[in-house]
């Protein structure tokens, strides 16, 4: 990282062409576990240390969220239409 007075410690997200750009760099890194659950690629380059993290549990929330809103919007759902605990079926 680079020095300032005081020193600054901070989490910033990349500008998505600037992380097309170091794509093919992070992924021959390997994964670090950081601690149960998640895990890092690290890339220095340039003076700067670019941090990818993955976190499991999160992963799984996405997983369910799209599953969940392509049943809403009516993609092949057959279990919900008569639900009660929906306001109103999918299909």
């Amino acid at each position: 990282m680079r020095s300032s007075k005081p020193p600054v410690q901070y989490l910033v997200g990349t500008p998505k062409g600037r992380l097309s750009a170091l794509e093919q760099a992070l992924v021959d890194q390997p994964w670090h576990t950081a601690r149960h659950g998640a895990q890092v690629k690290l890339l220095p380059q340039d003076g700067e240390l670019y941090v990818l993290a993955e976190s499991t549990d999160r992963v799984a929330k996405n997983a369910r969220y799209a599953a969940g809103s392509s049943r809403a919007s009516g993609n092949g759902c057959t279990t919900c239409s008569g639900c009660p605990s929906r306001a109103r079926p999918c299909s």
